[in-house]
């Protein structure tokens, strides 16, 4: 599919809307349906959660984090930004089930994902900003999101494989 987007002709923005908001309703859509299997088809006994998509989980998680950023940029940055607040919220609100069902689905993968494009939306949520206070704190908060757990992981391996020698 990205290889026919790349080959064919510009898309208007009406298109870019519609291939936007079919793939959200998409996976919407699959969000809820994984969601009624993780929460209330699981008392059946013969329950596995990483069959709870209509898809595999690990693609799930993918277009679960990809979805949530794309209507965070949406809402603030794009063509959203004109709706009004309800419409906002409601977009939001949708973001969040994402989220949700991204935390439910148990993928380890979808996480790192997931905190990888928190990295690179952060960047382009930076690089769109004009107040010079907020970007500072908000890319303060980026790099301590990276160096917080990364030296954390570093004591943790420095400390498993500390050797104590006795005489």
């Amino acid at each position: 599919f990205p290889i026919i987007l790349a080959t064919s002709p510009v898309l208007t923005k009406k298109e870019t809307r519609f291939i936007l908001f079919s793939f959200l309703a998409a996976v919407f859509l699959s969000a809820l349906i994984t969601l009624y299997y993780l929460v209330w088809a699981r008392q059946t006994g013969t329950f596995n959660f990483r069959q709870a998509s209509l898809i595999d989980h690990i693609p799930l998680a993918y277009m679960l984090s990809w979805s949530f950023w794309l209507i965070v940029y949406l809402v603030l940055f794009g063509f959203a930004s004109q709706w009004s607040l309800a419409k906002k919220l409601l977009a939001l609100l949708v973001a969040m089930l994402f989220l949700l069902v991204l935390i439910l689905q148990k993928a380890f993968t979808g996480y790192v994902f997931f905190a990888g494009a928190s990295m690179v939306a952060m960047i382009i949520i930076i690089r769109n900003i004009r107040q010079r206070r907020l970007r500072f704190a908000l890319f303060l908060f980026c790099a301590l999101s990276v160096l917080l757990p990364a030296s954390y992981v570093a004591y943790c391996v420095q400390k498993f494989y500390r050797v104590t020698e006795y005489d």
